[in-house]
Parts: structure tokens; C-alpha cells; sequence
């Protein structure tokens, strides 16, 4: 993968990528091939899902932090996808700025339990836009770990494992 810095009339290839925010970070780049077939090392699954859900996690609308969440069910397959951000219709974090934000910015010392944040977690956004089969027995993979709430819900949900870079929680 490259980074490619797009002109009046540059166009991306195929195989390049414009990024437009510095808070995304690639895995490593891709070794190159000597010769057609050559091999080369794929990604774990969770290294694969963990890496969608940084990309998930662009869409974050909050000041503080972006969190991405990619719901995967257990043949593999993307069943929702969620960042944290307001309820659809409002106005974003980015636009006006929470309580919290502002207690943050101030110095303010901040409430537990997120009660004074507009925003829904990722965790939780996911898992309100998945059917309810596909929870079941699923792994959830989210770019932070789950606060204790979010926890309680996706042991709810049927969500048997939940993977984050520094964590994994697992329920039979």
C-alpha cells in the first residue's frame, strides 16, 4: 500500500490509497513479490476483522476518540459494523461539542459511566444494527476495549468472544 498525496489531476491506481485523516494507521506494508505466485503472509482473522475495524472507526463522531466495531458471526461473515457517534439526525460531536468534551477542555474532572456523553458507543451501534441470530455465538471486534456497560449488553446480545488490540474476552 502507499500513501499517495492527490493533485488537481492526480488519480489513485489500483493499488494506492489516499488517506484523509492522519488517525488511521496501516498494518504493515506488503513485501513485494519477486516472482508470480511468490508467497506472502495473510493476516489472521482477527488481524483482518481488528484491521476493518480501524477503518470502521474513521466514522467516529466525537472529539475525544474514535472507536470502531465490526460484529463478525461464526462462518466469518461481516454481520453489522459500528462507530460511536450521536443517534442518526443529530447533531454530530464534531459540530457541538458534548458536556463532556467541555469538562475535558476545561480541566473539569470528568463523570464515570459516560452519563454526561451524547454519543452511543460503537459496541452498542453494532450491535443495534445486527439481526438477532447474528449475535449469537458472534465475535465482536472493536478498536478499544468495551467499558462495562457496552460488556453487559454483548454478553446479552450472545456475543461468545470480543477481541481488541489489547484484550479479549471470551464466553462459552
Amino acid at each position: 500500500m502507499r500513501l499517495v498525496e492527490m493533485g488537481s489531476n492526480a488519480h489513485p491506481g489500483p493499488h494506492q490509497l489516499t488517506l484523509l485523516s492522519s488517525t488511521y494507521r496501516a498494518g504493515p506494508k506488503p513485501r513485494p513479490f519477486p516472482f508470480p505466485g511468490a508467497m506472502r503472509k495473510r493476516p489472521s482473522w482477527d488481524e483482518y476483522f481488528l484491521e476493518i475495524a480501524r477503518a470502521v472507526s474513521l466514522r467516529g463522531d466525537c472529539h475525544r476518540r474514535q472507536v470502531g466495531a465490526v460484529l463478525v458471526r461464526p462462518d466469518r461473515r461481516i454481520a453489522a459494523t459500528g462507530y460511536n457517534g450521536v443517534p442518526p439526525g443529530d447533531i454530530g460531536c464534531l459540530q457541538r461539542p458534548c458536556p463532556r468534551v467541555g469538562k475535558a477542555l476545561s480541566g473539569e474532572p470528568l463523570c464515570p459511566g459516560y452519563s454526561d456523553c451524547r454519543a452511543t458507543h460503537a459496541e452498542a451501534n453494532a450491535l443495534l444494527y445486527a439481526d438477532a441470530d447474528d449475535t449469537r455465538g458472534a465475535t465482536l471486534y472493536i478498536t478499544d476495549r468495551p467499558c462495562e456497560g457496552c460488556l453487559k449488553l454483548i454478553r446479552a446480545a450472545g456475543v461468545r468472544r470480543v477481541v481488541s488490540p489489547t484484550a479479549e474476552y471470551v464466553w462459552s
